[in-house]
């Protein structure tokens, strides 16, 4: 932070946050979808 308030001034303080996009997700959306499915009643063989 201090070396980005030497660089930029008032400006580095702000709150970067906003402009990280994040990282890129691990299921598309069709295998993400056949996951939430699945997820949403109890197993098919009965154990947790």
């Amino acid at each position: 932070m201090a070396r980005r308030y030497n660089k930029e001034g008032n400006a580095g303080l702000g709150d970067r946050r906003h402009e990280n996009p994040g990282v890129k997700p691990l299921l598309s959306p069709q295998p993400e979808t056949e996951l939430w499915e699945a997820l949403q009643g109890p197993p098919p063989n009965g154990r947790l």
